[in-house]
């Protein structure tokens, strides 16, 4: 795993590591369904980044558009300071369109171990936090 990955997977909070678990848990049972197991090694940090700066680009959008949602701009503000869609200093999603983070991840795909390594960066940062907040 590279160091801005990890650098950038500190700054997230439990429930934003929780999200990415349980995205990546979603991308191996739906690739078992399909019987390609191989599928789900491919979504790896990057993809996973991706996947929730997308999500909350549309949960977002879903806020927006219903009239009836309670304190839309309280949510949007909440979501907008979320770390996931943050963008890091060399070379993060920020604002990015959608296309050019597929073009970004598919320029980057070389990661072979992915799920190993990104569950054993996802627990150190979740062990950290919870040392820091043990301290």
């Amino acid at each position: 795993m590279r160091p801005k990955d990890l650098e950038w997977l500190s700054l997230l909070s439990e429930s934003e590591i929780d999200f990415l678990i349980t995205i990546k848990q979603l991308a191996i049972q739906k690739a078992e369904v399909i019987g390609h197991k191989e599928i789900a090694a491919k979504f790896d940090v990057r993809i996973l980044r991706a996947l929730g700066v997308i999500l909350l680009e549309f949960l977002k959008e879903q806020v927006r558009s219903n009239p009836t949602f309670p304190n839309p701009d309280e949510v949007l503000i909440s979501l907008d300071r979320c770390s996931l869609a943050t963008s890091d200093r060399q070379g993060g999603f920020g604002s990015s369109s959608i296309e050019e983070i597929f073009a970004s991840l598919e320029s980057n795909r070389t990661q072979a171990r992915m799920r190993t390594e990104l569950c054993d960066g996802l627990r150190k940062c979740k062990k950290q936090k919870q040392a820091q907040t043990v301290e």
